[in-house]
């Protein structure tokens, strides 16, 4: 277990590669996840296929397919982890990449099991959509993924300040510490595993 930073820790399941590329300002990246409450055990959010919510009375079953987002540009990135720091202000950040409608300069919109989203697959040009996440600021979330290699697997334990804070969301209460199981799977046009030749 690492400490990346006061309230983020890092334990790494399966190491990158030792050539593989890193996750940096700006990257565009694709990333499995799993978001689960750590007072609870409840999982909220899932990007891995296994994750159900009711959408109008129907239940419907999320797709296995990663989220994809544009990681804060270099102002942000070392601004990220600043106390205060607030994401929705950094205009000069890299904004929300057309293929996600979850990831925003400096964070990432992870739901809280009540919607789905358009997401980009990096191993086709398909898009599956239900409805408009929720949108989350979850700052530990995007800072973990900067110190990331492509096809590395790790936990992040993040400490309430730098999930959903002191008001929490949807079904995420106040003050709730989460875990982030991530994998990443794509860095700017870089696939773990490699895709086939077109």
């Amino acid at each position: 277990m690492t400490t990346i930073a006061p309230g983020l820790k890092k334990y790494v399941e399966r190491e990158a590669p030792a050539d593989a590329p890193p996750a940096r300002p700006g990257s565009k990246v694709h990333v499995h996840f799993t978001a689960t409450v750590r007072s609870s055990d409840v999982v909220v959010d899932s990007s891995r296929g296994e994750f159900t919510t009711e959408v109008g009375g129907v239940t419907v079953r999320k797709c296995n397919v990663p989220l994809a987002l544009t990681l804060p540009g270099v102002g942000a990135a070392e601004r990220v982890d600043a106390p205060g720091f607030d994401a929705s202000a950094s205009s000069s950040a890299a904004g929300a990449s057309s293929e996600s409608r979850r990831g925003e300069a400096g964070r990432a919109t992870v739901g809280t099991g009540t919607n789905h989203q358009t997401n980009h697959h990096p191993t086709n040009e398909n898009t599956a959509s239900v409805s408009e996440p929720q949108r989350l600021d979850v700052r530990g979330f995007v800072m973990g993924v900067l110190t990331m290699r492509l096809g590395e697997r790790a936990t992040f334990c993040v400490d309430a300040h730098l999930a959903y804070g002191e008001r929490g969301k949807g079904v995420v209460g106040p003050n709730e510490a989460m875990d982030f199981d991530v994998e990443l799977v794509g860095v700017d046009g870089d696939y773990f595993p490699a895709r086939r030749g077109r």
